[in-house]
Formats: C-alpha cells, structure tokens, sequence
C-alpha cells in the first residue's frame, strides 16, 4: 500500500508480455488492442 497526496493505493503491476501474430497491416492496431488490452492502468490508448 503506498500514500500519494494523502490517498492510499495499491501497487499493482502486469508482468510484460511479448505477443507475437501474423496480421495484415491495416489491422494491427485492432488486432493488438483486441488481444492484448486488460483494462488496468498502462493499456494502450489505442
């Protein structure tokens, strides 16, 4: 648990992964989003 500007919060890190796929170029962006996202904090914007 860790205190920042007087809020407590938990410190909570995904391990980094390595994705490998055979996409079509005007699909990577989609492909990758689509596989990779988790919906914590440091997911793409994409």
């Amino acid at each position: 648990m860790k205190i920042y500007h007087g809020f407590e919060y938990t410190v909570d890190f995904l391990p980094p992964v390595q994705i490998q796929m055979g996409v079509k170029d005007d699909q990577v962006s989609a492909a990758i989003v689509a596989k990779a996202r988790t919906g914590k904090i440091g997911d793409s914007a994409l």
